[in-house]
């Protein structure tokens, strides 16, 4: 059956979407898993498939998370309301050792050996403007390895993490 899906259509999490991201019981797809975290009833399946870019998500990804129940149109309220906090992220103290901390984990997964020497700047940063300094260096490392939608996303993180 097709599914008539606007560029427009705001998605949300069903009630077996919020289980799927919490239990991973339907072994989805890493892509589609990946499609199914970002939708959060506030974002369009244009703004969707523009953040997923850089991990080739394409409308047939929605089609399948849309068939499979695990996400739907929003509704009205739903839709213009805030998303509701993600149960599985769990509130972290905002601090510069867990920015760092979070930064040094990150250029280990998109360089893995080759990653040593951003590291290191990275272990050097103590205080608050040294680690938004090792971000940008950080970000360059990823604009170019993965892209600006995966560099955008590690800024976002890593700024959430640091203190006001």
């Amino acid at each position: 059956m097709p599914l008539d899906l606007a560029p427009n259509t705001v998605l949300q999490k069903t009630a077996a979407g919020v289980d799927e991201i919490a239990t991973r019981k339907n072994g989805l797809p890493a892509r589609t898993r990946s499609l199914l975290i970002l939708v959060d009833g506030r974002l369009d399946i244009a703004q969707l498939l523009g953040k997923g870019q850089a991990l080739g998500l394409a409308l047939e990804h929605v089609e399948s998370l849309v068939a499979a129940g695990l996400c739907e149109a929003a509704s009205g309220l739903a839709a213009a309301g805030p998303a509701p906090a993600a149960p599985w992220r769990r509130p972290v103290k905002r601090s510069v050792a867990v920015a760092r901390m979070y930064l040094l984990e990150q250029m280990d997964r998109f360089l893995g050996a080759d990653s040593e020497p951003v590291r290191v700047a990275i272990r050097e940063a103590r205080s608050h403007v040294d680690v938004v300094q090792v971000l940008e260096l950080s970000l360059e490392v990823v604009r170019n390895a993965a892209g600006e939608t995966r560099a955008g996303i590690l800024r976002e993180r890593v700024t959430e993490l640091l203190p006001d």
